[in-house]
């Protein structure tokens, strides 16, 4: 038996608000599961893009761009670092194609 602390566990969270058909705010951190991108019955929808930022004076303030090769992975979307716990915020724009 150990006595050590066990690691906390990661904790996610995210809130999810649709700008447009195909456009997407994420805030939250942590992993979590992209099933946003299920569309029953309809075309598939992939990632075109994920641009991470901030909101000042109201208006958005674009960051880092990841597009390509690194969407590829949308099921296992991260947000924040594995060291933030502060988490951040991503727009994310949609493609669908049958």
């Amino acid at each position: 038996m150990s006595l050590e602390a066990a690691e906390p566990e990661e904790r996610s969270g995210a809130l999810f608000i649709a700008l447009g058909p195909d456009e997407v705010l994420v805030a939250g951190s942590g992993p979590l599961q992209s099933g946003f991108l299920r569309n029953a019955g309809g075309p598939t929808v992939g990632i075109l893009s994920i641009e991470e930022g901030t909101y000042a004076g109201g208006r958005w303030v674009p960051g880092r761009r990841l597009n390509g090769t690194r969407t590829a992975a949308a099921p296992n979307l991260r947000l924040g670092g594995d060291s933030s716990r502060n988490g951040l915020i991503q727009r994310i724009k949609l493609y669908r194609y049958r």
